[in-house]
């Protein structure tokens, strides 16, 4: 027997070229919908900018969360990419008071004041601060139904927010009555600090002791959201005189506004007393903090009768640099100019020039002249602002240059010789003034901030 054949089969398979697919494709996501196109080979990042608002926000108090949750898609493909994104949300709170009275009021007035608006210090710094506060009767009073409170509004944003505040008083059928408000003036462009509170006052006078709703709105400028807060007015049982509110009780916040517990009651004043005026020092200071900070100091009065509030305050902006103060580094034969050393009065250089030392003939301090402004162009300013840095940085241990000890001294001759109203009174082109500018330039080529290597 032969060998058995074995079958021989052959397959001849042919391929076609290859097909290329999603060269282009199209990007989405579920904010924008529809992003762009993109084209192979290579990469593409899209950016775009979604302003979010608070709908659907979940809210505990004054403050809420929503969850943004943004998913991109490569269209025809299983290609997706997934970020969410958390949105703080925050709400003013607003509450008021509403105090009754009928009969007759004294009208009050008072007014904070402080010598300053703006404060420059170094983190860790304090300064003292001395307020004035003068409580006046007008000498008339008011008869009729009184409505007087306090009204408190708290911001738990991370950010200031700037309001308006307007009260009414309304029943249904008669015409609304607008209160008096007073949130430091009036009741417009009112700020409130950051995570922090204000209060303000309000008083009306109706025409009759019908019960109304009383109504604030505290409104955000710019947006226009409004949040309110109602107390209900009801005269039955409120007091009755003819001399309401012949004593007041006057208070100061402590510069901690919405917190009672800290307030310093400055005395206690009759009509018979009044105008009066309370001076208090408060030492202020941020701790560590730095940056740009307020600090607002409220002073209040009470009517004894009627509750009745009336109040004022005073704003100042703190500058605070976050860098260490220079008495605090070795900043010995550094220069200063003349900016510097007026916002610096504590530095060690003025304790040997002296801050209330006679600047010559000015009838003036070393500390006043060199704040001086030189508005209108008085050469005897511009060159002293000069000279007295120019001293302050040679007593900082400062090595002048001949040129500037020369300019220094023949600086001191003139200050020896003439005033500033002798040199404000001379026209621009007279000698003397020429000399006194021309002075200035050199003193002012000490180098500031430069520190010798010596």
């Amino acid at each position: 027997m032969g060998d058995a054949a074995t079958p021989q089969t052959t397959d001849n398979a042919v391929f076609g070229s290859p097909v290329e697919v999603n060269r282009t494709v199209t990007v989405t996501d579920t904010v924008k919908g529809t992003l762009q196109t993109v084209t192979a080979p290579g990469s593409q990042t899209i950016e775009y900018r979604q302003t979010e608002n608070c709908t659907g926000a979940v809210w505990v108090g004054t403050t809420g969360t929503r969850t943004v949750t943004n998913t991109a898609t490569v269209v025809g493909t299983t290609s997706t990419a997934t970020e969410t994104v958390a949105v703080n949300c925050y709400r003013l709170g607003v509450s008021k008071t509403a105090n009754e009275t009928v009969g007759s009021r004294h009208v009050w007035t008072i007014d904070k004041t402080a010598p300053i608006t703006r404060l420059d210090l170094h983190k860790g710094d304090t300064q003292n601060v001395t307020f004035t506060v003068t409580v006046t009767n007008t000498k008339t009073t008011l008869a009729g139904w009184f409505v007087d409170g306090v009204i408190t509004i708290t911001n738990p944003a991370p950010m200031p927010a700037v309001v308006d505040v307007t009260d009414v008083l309304s029943r249904p059928a008669v015409a609304s009555v607008n209160a008096v408000v007073n949130c430091d003036g009036d009741g417009l462009d009112v700020s409130i600090p950051a995570k922090g509170t204000r209060t303000c006052s309000y008083h009306a006078v109706l025409p009759n002791g019908d019960a109304r709703t009383n109504t604030v709105t505290v409104t955000l400028d710019g947006i226009g959201t409004a949040f309110t807060a109602t107390a209900a007015v009801d005269f039955t049982g409120a007091p009755t005189s003819t001399n309401l509110d012949g004593r007041v009780n006057v208070y100061d916040d402590n510069g901690t506004p919405g917190t009672a517990t800290d307030d310093v009651l400055l005395g206690s004043i009759t009509s018979a007393q009044a105008p009066y005026t309370f001076t208090r020092t408060v030492k202020l200071g941020f701790g560590e903090l730095c940056g740009a900070q307020t600090y607002v100091n409220t002073a209040r009065l009470i009517g004894e009768d009627t509750g009745a509030i009336v109040q004022d305050g005073h704003r100042i902006d703190v500058a605070i640099a976050c860098e260490q103060k220079a008495s605090e580094v070795d900043n010995r034969g550094c220069t200063y100019g003349h900016g510097f050393w007026k916002n610096h009065l504590d530095e060690t250089a003025w304790a040997t020039v002296g801050t209330n030392t006679a600047f010559f003939k000015s009838g003036q301090t070393y500390a006043t002249v060199i704040g001086m402004n030189s508005k209108g162009g008085n050469a005897y300013y511009i060159l002293a602002r000069q000279y007295i840095a120019t001293k302050l940085n040679m007593a900082n241990g400062a090595t002048a240059p001949g040129g500037v000890q020369s300019a220094f001294n023949e600086a001191t001759a003139l200050f020896n010789k003439y005033t500033p109203a002798e040199i404000g009174a001379m026209k621009g082109n007279d000698e003397i003034r020429k000399q006194f500018i021309h002075l200035a330039g050199d003193l002012g080529n000490f180098p500031s901030g430069a520190c010798s290597s010596s």
